[in-house]
């Protein structure tokens, strides 16, 4: 696992591009299961894609994902505009959020 920032840590976000990062987005890495925090906490998969957009995307990513939204793009070219896996599971991205 790569060493996680002091910027990381407190954004609530995982190195970018580590195999803990990519299984978060849905782009796979090593091992299946859904990673957990170095404290041994469960990761909350929804907010952790919230915190990803809001964190890593600019606000051009963001609006280029909005205008796909309104000009009817697919559910998987609007996740890919934001960094996040087309073959994300659509459970994900439609769970409450508690």
């Amino acid at each position: 696992m790569k060493v996680m920032t002091a910027q990381e840590k407190q954004s609530g976000l995982f190195p970018e591009g580590s195999d803990e990062d990519l299984r978060l987005r849905g782009f796979g890495g090593r091992g299946g299961r859904v990673p957990h925090w170095p404290d041994g906490s469960a990761v909350d998969r929804k907010l952790y894609l919230v915190t990803h957009v809001k964190t890593r995307c600019s606000d051009d990513d963001i609006n280029r994902a909005l205008e796909g939204v309104r000009s009817g793009a697919m559910r998987g070219e609007v996740l890919i505009m934001l960094g996040i896996s087309e073959r994300l599971s659509p459970r994900v991205d439609s769970a409450r959020h508690t």
